[in-house]
């Protein structure tokens, strides 16, 4: 009871100013005080206490003139890029020319046109270690979809050029239900794409064929499920049936063992085993760099684990 007072009185607070929120806050305490004479002796102190801690909050924020803030939203804002609707290449280190920019923005718009799913570049010169750049592109994402700077489906490539080479971050993300498609291994599998690119300092290719990749696993279809694929499966397996059909088309053999043994009972009179070969089979265990998780702002992303260049 002392904790909902509290909360209801703070929510009434965030909405009116200083004074009327001092009236209101009065009235409320008549109102209390009536009903404390009137409530049994247990109920009277936690009805008081919460009168008196609700007045002690009114009190100070009243005098002191500041209102308190809504909860954060459990994000920050981001100090690398502000985001703009429609914007798709943001290039803080300078590592692209304004035709290059061009052609990749033109590449985004047809893919995001085919897949319904919205490509980003962000090349930034943070200087940040890999935890903070994580942190920075959830932020980045958090807070242009909150002001509806940034599409829902994002596919996000981020590149930390402020290192030396060889400790130069970038990874690829996904958001939301663009992760239908570009997983947290699909991720990690864009990432190793394009390193050789990024180490290269060929960042327009980069970024073309990060976004390539996008239309690629969109169309994916695994290999069992490729028409050709099913035909030639279709016909081995039609293969097999026939074979069995006409193997056992023959005569019955009815011949076994006892037509060749009389009466006697056999016996074993020698036995022997040759050691001839050792058989071992490797089967190689794949694993991914690659994750997944929520933002600050409550948002389902994937990652590829990330690379240094």
């Amino acid at each position: 009871m002392v904790f909902r007072n509290l909360r209801n009185s703070l929510r009434d607070y965030e909405a009116i100013d200083n004074d009327t929120y001092l009236i209101i806050n009065i009235q409320k305490g008549i109102t209390m005080f009536n009903i404390i004479k009137k409530a049994k002796r247990p109920m009277a102190w936690s009805m008081l206490l919460s009168m008196v801690l609700v007045f002690m909050f009114t009190a100070l924020v009243s005098l002191v003139g500041i209102k308190p803030e809504k909860v954060a939203a459990g994000y920050s804002q981001p100090d690398t890029v502000t985001t703009e609707a429609g914007k798709y290449v943001y290039d803080e280190a300078n590592l692209l020319d304004s035709s290059e920019e061009e052609l990749i923005h033109k590449k985004i718009l047809e893919v995001k046109e085919e897949t319904g799913m919205t490509a980003y570049v962000f090349f930034v010169e943070a200087g940040k270690s890999d935890y903070d750049n994580n942190k920075e592109i959830q932020n980045i994402y958090d807070y242009g979809f909150d002001n509806g700077t940034v599409e829902t489906d994002a596919v996000m490539l981020y590149f930390d050029y402020g290192h030396q080479a060889g400790y130069r971050f970038y990874d690829v993300y996904s958001w939301e239900g663009a992760q239908r498609y570009i997983n947290s291994d699909r991720c990690s599998s864009i990432d190793d794409y394009i390193i050789d690119n990024m180490g290269d300092g060929n960042y327009y290719s980069a970024c073309k064929n990060f976004v390539s990749r996008i239309s690629y696993y969109y169309n994916y279809v695994p290999m069992l499920l490729r028409p050709g694929v099913q035909l030639i499966i279709a016909i081995v397996i039609g293969a097999f049936i026939t074979l069995m059909i006409v193997a056992n088309a023959g005569g019955k053999d009815t011949t076994s063992a006892a037509t060749y043994m009389t009466n006697m009972q056999g016996a074993v009179t020698a036995r022997r085993d040759d050691y001839i070969r050792t058989s071992v089979t490797k089967t190689r265990i794949e694993s991914s760099s690659g994750s997944s998780g929520r933002s600050g702002g409550g948002h389902s992303f994937s990652s590829g684990g990330g690379r240094h260049v």
